[in-house]
């Protein structure tokens, strides 16, 4: 607190004394007093204001205490869910486990029990399956023998039945044959021949009658014709006679002369000549019809004849042909007859080889059964042994698993209880962490209360010192009339006072006095200000834009007031216009001549020996607020001027002007009140200047801006001298004084030095991948490697080191002039030819030139003689160039005043007020994301710093191009950086077709590629040329020509709309007619077809009706249905009688109809058919029962058996007995016993005198005692006679009861049929109508077909107009409406042609001539020679790498920017980003510190990896003397193994950084993998990467639909899967394989190269398959990603040789290899991995495939397929220390053993043997590597360590 000097009244000011000081008497010191005390009411009106912000913002803060106590709450609920979840997964995943163990253990103890009944010969149900179907599988050959053996022995069997049966027939035929000819002899016609000659009889008499009706017919029509000629000749004779009548009188008047008096003599000769014709004619025709009459006469007397002759000779033709069929029939009889005994003669031979063959089956069939169920018994057996082995095998299989179950099962509860752990841990954390931010927000609220308060008790002090009474409710109306009174007498003061001489005063008196009065009127009311006097500021030198030595132009300070205005637009000095003076009303504001003001002054510089400063206004009062942007200031910043004579009264240089965010003092910030003097030294020379707060003791006690920051930059410029260092470490090089081109391809170098020890010194450096060929003046002594900095030229670049030849003899031809040596070494270094010169090298031998030619295309590139070194230009100008803006940084803060104080402290960087808001049509990509926008958002709020965050393919350059046009869309210039210039290139390319866009790629030295890109040099005119006249067309020109092609279209569109529905309401009129008459006709054929229906149904029932009364009378069959009448009558009158035979008789003819009415009409009907026809079959049996009552009563005795039966029997019993005598005392007559046993049996059972199989078709009846009685040999013949003649008369008394039921079911049927009359339709009528009904159908068809085809040419028609539907149903759409719509749409279109038809008519040709000119080449190549660095200039995007030199920016004029976006910033160390960052006003960090980290080696690697390489190298490997030591590493870790961005990200507020979690890259699967880096929160933003659903965007899609075929036909890769992992632990021969590091410092593993060669042709073919690279489908594009270079080049080699073995050329698919470092912002659809590493020996935690940061890298490059070859267990057991993503700290996870496991569960691990066989690894390995060794290292022998011959 400075003393209060002010005073206490007006009065007490105006008081003067007499002896006050001369000086205060005059005019202007009263002038200055009155507007120093307006100035000090206008500060206590600012900060009145100031207090009532402040006093909102007290309300604003208890609000946003209250929500942020909400927020809190809602947040840490939140996180609490999500812990919780995971606690209720892991108790999930407990559950699962434990009930896997229970299901384990049951299965386990199910196989024991079944092991154990398996033992004891038992078999369970799957047993019985496993072991039937292992039988079957063993016994299918003889089982299919005993099939076809069978079915041979039926079709066999078939045969001899069917032949038996032939030849029975034949021979009954064949008797049949002989009576019939006996009766044939006899004269007599047998029956089967009668309707042969009865038909024959019958055709002949209707021949005979059809001649005579034609020959009748014929003379009947004679007869007519004859008439009607007569009748005709008749007539012709009454014409006659009155045509002579007529000429008759014509001759009789003519002979008067009555004509002659009418004087038409001519007229009468016409009548006389026509009578006289007429009568000729009709004479003519009349002989004509007497001679046709004569000539049909005599045709009709011979037609009589003919009738006559006929009907006399009919009866004789047709006796005639009735002879001649008897005569026909009886030769076939007798042709038949003749032939028949051959027949049958044959069939018997036939008949007895089937029975030969037949028994030779059966004995067959019994040799297969036995073969087959022996081999049953022995499989099955073998299966039981089988399922034993199983089982033991699964048993063991489940105590492993069970084993495993419970470990998971332990894990599991382990999970859950550390879940419950966190939750509780969690809560604790949750609930300090919200009492601290609860707790310090209260804090800063009761800081913030007691400002107020504070603030309000100092306002109303100093209002009553300066004599105001006021109360704290009225503070500004008081203080506001007491400046209104000041102004008064100021207005009078400046009225009626006037400076003379006398009163002028000089500078020096006034600053002698000023202390003196400086309690009246020094700095009133400036109480917090610490220092107090005169700035005195310099705006004149810089006024104008200055040049430097060089030409390069820098903006003065007008140039940056204008282009302030251009940026911030009107919201700057909204009073003024363009054409004022913006710097003089600038200073006229800010900085107001001889006024007192308080200011911020900072020193921006690090360094206190340089300071440069800021100054700024304290406070933003009404009066300025109504001229900046809300929130904003102005600063001015500038170095002292004149203070090398006296360091304590300097003036304040101003050098730039420039806005930032106005906020409360920093604190490195001093506030200061005093007088301003802003003229020139030459108005305020030194000497006059007195009072100066710029003095040397204010300066020393300004605050450093950040003392982090001077720290940080302290170590940043001693890790700048040990690179340094390090660069000029592998500053070695080795004379060469020959080179050539071997056949082989390799370079050949004779080297020369002056020792071996030399040699050895250089020896590594030449395995180094960065080597090249230099000239001699890359050195500065011809001979001694000396680096000659003066010199850049460029050298030629070498491949890979390929060997060398040590003690080479000095060879004679080579330029050794001047060598310095007496004995120098001479060695032979051999490389490999670059990738590129080796595959032109190929080209010229493959296409016949020489090794000589090849050699030359490279030679031409190499000098002679010069020297082997290391290019390090580009390192020792970049470390220069660095320390150079660390220098830069350390004076000066650069466009971003604060930058020192928060580049290395993100807590001191400001936070926005709020975010801007965007609205929906100013967003470029409506497609953003809710996390891209509000990322956005906050990226074009914030006003000194923001950063985003954004793992892989979450769409960080999308949201880089959208950040970028939001920034140009305010008028703001932005830089776009980047690591890599491909990030750059790939943002400007999002931008090309934004004509407000206006970029410019910049690079010093522009690659190839390069060149090409839309906004280099060469190209950027062109682009934004055609940007122009794009958006002329699209915004101008198309829209009028598109205007008139839609009014066309428009037009069109109703005519048709019109056509089609007029003829659609026509066609649906006649339907509707059609469909009535339809209705109307269709009533009326109803009832006709019922009618006809009717009488159709009584024909066919009487049809049924007569057939069944034909049947029961003797027909064969019936299969209709009668009437219930009938089949009642039949029930009682038949089936009663049939169901009296079973227990009468024993024979049973109705089994089926039980009951009356049981069944429906047509199934009684059945069973009444059925019925009868079995009573018919019974009654045949009637004349063999007869028969056998003849036979046996003519039998004697009372046997029934026949005479030949019993001898037959007594014979029998004869050998009987005596075979059993024979037994007593021979044992082998037992067998011929039984037999002759067997014989008795069998004569007994079919020697009885009735045959049992004839009866017992008659007796059906189950255990029938008639037939057992019948066919019994116990019966007596008397017994059997009787039962016979009872079965006889049983018949006949039945067949007589059905006779008579017959007859009475016939004459009710009669009855019936007498009963059914019915009327008949009008057949005619039908038909008629029929024949319409059918018309009118089709009709109808057609015209339903053509409403079909119009509203299908409607729909068609609508949906033209309705662009988004595919159809439309036009039952929902009003068609009115629609066609109004277009209607209305067509009007406002020619509407709008109407409104700009005037200018479109002015202006059209014009443009297009315009839009003609931009696009025309000759003009874009004219204005490129003379406009583009116009063009340049103008930019307001431009694009570098952080690399970048300065001046390439100051060149093209841009000197300063309103942002710089930094892309992949994680990969920047921040002596590379400082220039850009220093170049802007805002910095935006984008990128992802989970991916790679800072680069040591441009090619390869980290620092870390670069520290490991001389861990792992061998010791003759190592270099002792380097500065790449762990020692220093350990130093500078802090540095370049993290990024200045993941320090940011992980402390900055969440208003200054953004995450993006939902990436639109990779598919799910591949996205679970990367996951593991990102703690599971990224999210899959592909809607159906599977491609299932059918109208999703093909861009969203996934699908790689390869299937991969491995060894041992194996799918390796299949549609489903996208990630797989090929285990590269051992090689195909199942030996361990490991990497090899035989050149250099690169690793090489081979079987990974193997691995990746096989699988890449694997591709190949499976896209060939899928029809890539042919039929214009693009080759499928497959990236192969590594770590090493060396590993790259081994790779290329395996491809070439799988190529060459296989003789293949890959067509369909387009693959690249490279690092991980060059792939980082590209993305392929196939990713192949080789990670390289599997050493023999410790892997250092530094390797960079160690490191998550690069895996995380070459993993998330894929899109649709991952595939990993590398080492399973290596990775396994390496932990990684996962950094939180966005907080401090770190955590040890097992990732890569969570990304094989995963792999693995979805069956995606597979080993090496699986891929590639063990031959074909063989031949692919690289000559002089043997799969035989288990290490990768090769053997150093003398010949490989010479390289190949």
């Amino acid at each position: 607190m400075r003393e209060d000097h002010n005073m206490s009244s007006r009065n007490q000011i105006n008081e003067s004394s007499t002896n006050a000081n001369p000086f205060e008497q005059t005019a202007i010191f009263r002038i200055a007093r009155l507007n120093s005390q307006i100035t000090a009411c206008n500060d206590l009106l600012s900060r009145v204001g100031e207090l009532e912000e402040k006093r909102a913002a007290l309300a604003r803060e208890e609000g946003r205490l209250a929500e942020k106590e909400q927020e809190i709450d809602r947040q840490h609920a939140e996180q609490l869910g999500e812990v919780e979840k995971d606690l209720s997964s892991a108790k999930e995943t407990l559950a699962k486990a434990e009930n896997n163990v229970r299901q384990l253990r049951d299965l386990h103890t199910k196989l024991k029990e079944r092991h154990e009944a398996l033992n004891l010969g038992q078999l369970w149900r799957e047993d019985l399956d496993y072991v039937a179907l292992a039988i079957e599988e063993q016994t299918r050959n003889q089982a299919e023998q005993l099939s076809q053996a069978e079915t041979d022995a039926a079709g066999t069997q078939n045969q001899i039945d069917s032949l038996t049966d032939t030849i029975q027939s034949d021979e009954v035929e064949f008797q049949s044959l002989e009576s019939e000819l006996e009766l044939f002899s006899q004269g007599e016609l047998p029956d089967r021949y009668l309707r042969p000659v009865e038909i024959a009889k019958k055709n002949a008499t209707d021949n005979q009658d059809k001649k005579i009706r034609e020959l009748r017919e014929k003379r009947d029509s004679l007869d007519k014709h004859c008439s009607k000629l007569q009748l005709e000749i008749s007539n012709l004779d009454g014409k006659l006679r009155k045509l002579e009548s007529n000429d008759s009188e014509l001759k009789q008047v003519s002979s008067k002369g009555v004509f002659n008096r009418l004087g038409s003599s001519a007229w009468w000769g016409s009548f006389a000549t026509d009578y006289a014709k007429q009568a000729q004619d009709v004479s003519l025709k009349k002989a004509q019809y007497l001679q046709d009459l004569k000539e049909h006469q005599r045709q009709l007397l011979a037609a009589n004849t003919d009738v006559e002759t006929a009907m006399s000779e009919r009866a004789r033709i047709i006796e005639a042909a009735e002879m001649a069929e008897r005569t026909c029939q009886y030769e076939v009889c007798q042709s038949t007859a003749t032939s028949l005994p051959q027949k049958i003669k044959e069939k018997k031979a036939q008949l007895l080889t089937l029975e030969t063959k037949m028994a030779s089956s059966v004995r067959d069939i019994e040799v297969i059964k036995e073969a087959l169920q022996h081999l049953r018994d022995q499989t099955a057996e073998k299966s039981r042994q089988e399922l034993i082995r199983q089982i033991e095998t699964a048993l063991d299989k489940s105590s492993s698993n069970i084993n495993a179950a419970d470990i998971d099962v332990n894990h599991a509860k382990d999970g859950v209880v550390e879940c419950t752990s966190s939750i509780n841990k969690l809560r604790d954390s949750l609930s300090t962490e919200k009492s601290a931010v609860i707790q310090s927000m209260n804090a800063q609220l009761e800081e913030l209360r007691q400002s107020v308060t504070s603030t309000e008790e100092t306002l109303l002090k100093e209002a009553q010192n300066f004599g105001i009474d006021v109360s704290s409710s009225d503070i500004h109306g008081s203080i506001n009339e007491r400046r209104s009174e000041l102004i008064s007498e100021l207005e009078e003061q400046q009225g009626g006072s006037k400076l003379n001489d006398e009163e002028s005063y000089d500078q020096e008196s006034y600053g002698r006095n000023r202390t003196e009065n400086i309690d009246q009127f020094g700095s009133m009311g400036q109480e917090s200000a610490e220092v107090m006097g005169n700035v005195y500021l310099d705006f004149l030198k810089n006024e104008d834009d200055n040049q430097d030595a060089s030409g390069r132009t820098y903006p003065g300070l007008r140039s940056q007031m204008a282009e302030l205005r251009r940026s911030l637009g009107r919201e700057l000095f909204p009073d003024s216009s363009d054409s004022e003076d913006l710097l003089s009303i600038f200073m006229d504001t800010f900085f107001p001549e001889g006024v007192t003001q308080s200011y911020y002054i900072s020193n921006l510089s690090v360094r206190a020996d340089q300071p440069y400063l800021s100054i700024r206004p304290q406070i933003i009062g009404p009066r300025l607020e109504r001229l900046l942007p809300r929130g904003r200031t102005i600063a001015v910043c500038g170095r002292l001027w004149d203070n090398q004579r006296d360091v304590d009264n300097p003036v304040f240089l101003v050098q730039r002007i420039l806005e930032m965010s106005h906020s409360v003092g920093r604190p490195f910030e001093l506030l200061v009140s005093g007088f301003v003097f802003r003229q020139s030294q030459n108005v305020y020379p030194g000497f006059k200047r007195q009072d100066n707060v710029l003095s040397n003791e204010f300066i020393t006690k300004l605050p450093p801006i950040s003392v982090d920051t001077r720290d940080r930059l302290q170590d940043w410029r001693a890790y700048l001298d040990w690179r340094e260092r390090l660069v000029h470490a592998r500053l070695v090089g080795l004379r060469y004084i020959d080179v050539n081109v071997l056949e082989d391809g390799r370079v050949r170098f004779l080297t020369v030095c002056e020792s071996k020890e030399g040699f050895d010194q250089v020896r590594r450096t030449l395995r180094n991948d960065e080597l090249y060929a230099y000239g001699l003046n890359y050195s500065q002594d011809p001979w001694q490697f000396e680096y000659n900095d003066r010199h850049r030229g460029r050298g030629a670049e070498l491949g890979d080191f390929a060997g060398q030849d040590e003690d080479v003899e000095n060879p004679g031809d080579s330029d050794i002039e001047g060598l310095p040596w007496d004995n120098p070494f001479f060695s032979h270094i051999y490389f490999r030819l670059p990738e590129d010169d080796q595959n032109e090298f190929d080209g010229i031998l493959n296409n016949g030139g020489t090794v000589v030619e090849a050699a030359r295309q490279y030679l031409n590139g190499v000098h002679s003689n010069g020297f082997l070194a290391l290019s390090v230009v580009g390192d020792i100008s970049l470390v220069r160039r660095q320390r150079t803006e660390l220098q830069q940084l350390q004076e000066q803060s650069g466009y971003a005043p604060f930058l020192s104080s928060y580049l290395f402290d993100i807590q001191a960087a400001n936070e926005p007020l709020e975010l801007k808001s965007i609205p929906e049509g100013q967003w470029l990509q409506s497609s953003l994301n809710d996390d891209q926008r509000l990322a956005v958002q906050k990226m074009i709020s914030t006003p000194d710093l923001a950063m985003v965050q954004g793992p892989p393919g979450t769409g960080k350059t999308t949201m880089i191009a959208e950040a970028t046009w939001q920034y140009v869309h305010e008028g703001k210039k932005v830089l776009l950086v980047s690591q890599a210039s491909l990030a750059v290139n790939n943002v400007l390319e999002r931008m090309a077709q934004i004509p407000a866009i206006r970029a410019i790629r910049l690079s010093r030295r522009e690659r190839k590629n390069e060149r090409e890109h839309p906004y280099s040099r060469e190209r950027a005119l062109e682009t934004y040329y055609r940007s122009i006249a794009d958006t002329c067309k699209n915004r101008t020109l198309n829209v009028w020509s598109n205007a008139d092609c839609r009014i066309k279209e428009l037009s069109d569109w109703v005519a048709s709309f019109d056509f089609v529905s007029s003829d659609l309401s026509s066609l649906r009129d006649k339907a509707e007619k059609l469909k009535k008459e339809r209705l109307s006709l269709k009533e009326e054929l109803a009832q006709l077809r019922e009618t006809d229906e009717l009488s159709r149904s009584v024909d066919k029932q009487k049809n049924d009706i007569q057939a069944f009364r034909e049947f029961i009378k003797g027909g064969v069959t019936y299969s209709g249905s009668v009437t219930d009448q009938t089949l009642t009558a039949f029930y009682n009158l038949i089936i009663s009688v049939f169901d009296r035979l079973p227990d009468e008789t024993g024979i049973r003819v109705n089994t089926l109809w039980r009951q009356p009415d049981y069944g429906s009409s047509l199934e009684r009907t059945r069973y009444a058919v059925e019925a009868l026809l079995n009573w018919r079959k019974a009654v045949e049996f009637k004349p063999q029962i007869l028969g056998d009552i003849e036979r046996l009563r003519s039998t004697d005795g009372d046997s029934v058996l026949s005479p030949e039966v019993e001898l037959r029997l007594a014979e029998l019993q004869r050998k009987l007995d005596q075979t059993q005598k024979a037994m007593e005392t021979d044992a082998s007559k037992v067998s011929e016993w039984q037999s002759i046993q067997k014989e008795i049996r069998d004569v007994k059972r079919k020697g009885t005198g009735l045959d049992r199989e004839t009866y017992s078709r008659l007796l059906n009846v189950p255990d029938s005692q008639i037939l057992r009685a019948l066919t019994s040999s116990d019966t007596s013949r008397a017994e059997v006679i009787v039962l016979l003649e009872k079965l006889h008369d049983i018949l006949c008394k039945t067949e007589s009861a059905i006779s008579n039921g017959i007859g009475v079911i016939s004459r009710d049927i009669e009855t019936q049929l007498d009963a059914m009359t019915v009327v008949e339709a009008d057949k005619s009528q039908l038909r008629r109508l029929e024949g319409e009904f059918r018309h009118i159908t089709e009709r109808q068809k057609e015209i339903t077909s053509e409403i079909s085809s119009k509203e299908k040419r409607l729909s068609e028609i609508i949906v033209k107009r309705s662009k988004n539907e595919r159809s439309v149903d036009l039952a929902h759409i009003n068609l009115s409406d629609f066609r109004a719509k277009a209607i209305q749409e067509l009007n406002d279109y020619e509407s709008q042609i109407n409104q700009s038809k005037a200018f479109r008519e002015s202006w059209e040709d014009l443009l297009e001539k315009w839009v003609k000119d931009l696009t025309d080449e000759n003009t874009v190549r004219c204005d490129q020679d003379n406009f583009l660095s116009t063009y340049i200039n103008a930019c307001n995007v431009v694009g570098v790498t952080c690399t970048e030199n300065r001046r390439t920016l100051e060149d093209a004029g841009h000197t300063w920017f309103d942002a710089v976006i930094v892309d992949e910033v994680s990969k920047a160390t921040p002596t590379e980003i400082i220039m850009p960052l220093m170049m802007a006003r805002t910095a935006i960090l984008v990128g992802d510190h989970r991916q790679l980290p800072p680069l040591f080696k441009e090619h390869e690697g980290s620092w870390e990896e670069a520290v490991a390489d001389q861990e792992e190298s061998p010791d003759e490997d190592q270099n002792t003397d380097s500065e790449l030591t762990a020692e220093n590493f350990d130093r500078f870790k802090r540095m370049v193994t993290s990024s200045l961005f993941k320090e940011h990200f992980e402390n900055a507020p969440d208003s200054l950084k953004s995450f993006l979690f939902t990436q639109y890259r990779m598919h799910p699967q591949i996205m679970r993998v990367v996951n593991q880096f990102y703690e599971n929160r990224l999210k899959c933003g592909l809607v159906d990467p599977d491609g299932r659903q059918p109208d999703s965007d093909p861009k969203g899609h996934r699908v790689h639909g390869l299937t991969l075929i491995g060894e041992k036909s194996q799918q390796y890769i299949v549609p489903e899967r996208h990630v797989a992992w090929l285990d590269s632990t051992v090689d195909p021969f199942r030996k361990p394989h490991h990497e090899r590091r035989d050149l250099g410092t690169s690793k090489v593993n081979e079987l990974e190269c193997v691995l990746i060669a096989k699988t890449l042709c694997d591709i190949e073919l499976s896209s060939r398959e899928q029809g890539y690279g042919t039929n214009g489908k693009a080759r499928k594009e497959v990236g192969i990603v590594t770590f090493y270079g060396r590993q790259v080049r081994a790779i290329r080699d395996a491809i070439r040789r799988i190529q060459a073995t296989r003789n293949m050329r890959f067509n369909a698919i387009e693959y690249d290899i490279n690092t991980v470092d060059r792939y980082q912002g590209q993305e392929r659809p196939i990713i192949l991995v080789s990670m390289v590493r599997n050493p023999p020996f410790r892997l250092s935690q530094r390797a960079n495939t160690a490191q998550f940061e690069r895996i995380n890298v070459a993993f998330s490059r894929a899109q649709e397929l991952l595939i990993i070859a590398g080492a399973k267990d290596v990775f396994c057991k390496y932990p990684v220390f996962l950094p939180n993503l966005d907080r401090p700290g770190t955590k040890k996870v097992e990732v890569y053993r969570y990304i094989i496991d995963e792999i693995q569960r979805n069956g995606g691990l597979w080993s090496s043997d699986y891929i590639v066989s063990p031959q074909e690894y063989e031949i692919l390995l690289p000559p002089g590597f043997s799969s035989q060794r288990s290490s990768g290292r090769r053997n150093k022998n003398k010949n490989d360590r010479r390289g190949r011959k």
